[in-house]
Order: structure tokens, then C-alpha cells, then sequence
């Protein structure tokens, strides 16, 4: 959210319109949720170490190690399962748009002398 707040505040780009600013804070917000996932995840694992300590078995042993392994697929693919489901959202979301509007994010206000023509604009 503080990406949300400062991107706010700052000034956008010249070129840049409305549409690019929401499209650029929701790829800031996914990425910072991957990343937020992933220490989750790291933090997670270290715990388990300590909890299977606390029972008094040695993570090295063959218990330890099917619990430590146990944990570790079952959280990173629970982790996985939503960063790849917010990628697919955001990507989805951003084709729908460039499909409804030409090719174009935005209004198509921006300046257009540097747009890559295709076959049909010729």
C-alpha cells in the first residue's frame, strides 16, 4: 500500500496516462506480494526446524527430515498456488484491456509518432 500512496504523491510521466499508472501499480503490488510470500515462507521453514527440535527429534534424522520436506512442499506450493494465480490475473487483466482498446493501454491520448505500426495501420 505505501507504493499506492507514494505513487500517488509523485508526479507520472509525461507520456504516461492513467491506465499505464494503475497497470504499473498492480504489477508493484504483485511483486511485493511474491516477495512478501516468499520471506513468509522462509520464516515458516525456519520455524519448523525449531519446532521439530522442540520435540526432541534432530532434524538430520529420518522424522525430522519428512517433516522439515513435508512442510516445505506443502508451503511453497501453497505460495506458489497464489503467486501464479495473481500473475494470471494481472496478466488477463492487462491483455482484456489491450484487446478492448486497440492495442493501446489508456485512452489513447499519448503521443503516438512513436508506436510500433503494424501491417494494418499501413
Amino acid at each position: 500500500m505505501w507504493d499506492a500512496m507514494w505513487g500517488a504523491f509523485s508526479s507520472r510521466g509525461r507520456d504516461e496516462n492513467i491506465g499505464e499508472f494503475v497497470i504499473r501499480l498492480v504489477i508493484d503490488f504483485i511483486i511485493n506480494f511474491s516477495l512478501g510470500l516468499f520471506m513468509t515462507v522462509v520464516g515458516f521453514l525456519w520455524g519448523i526446524k525449531d519446532r521439530v527440535n522442540e520435540f526432541g527429534v534432530s532434524l538430520l534424522s529420518a522424522p525430522g527430515l519428512t517433516v522439515f520436506f513435508l512442510a516445505a512442499v506443502a508451503s511453497i506450493s501453497f505460495a506458489m498456488s497464489f503467486v501464479v494465480g495473481g500473475y494470471a490475473v494481472v496478466t488477463a487483466t492487462v491483455f482484456a484491456l489491450e484487446v478492448s482498446n486497440g492495442g493501446r493501454i489508456g485512452n489513447g491520448t499519448a503521443d503516438t509518432r512513436y508506436r510500433v505500426r503494424d501491417q494494418r495501420d499501413q
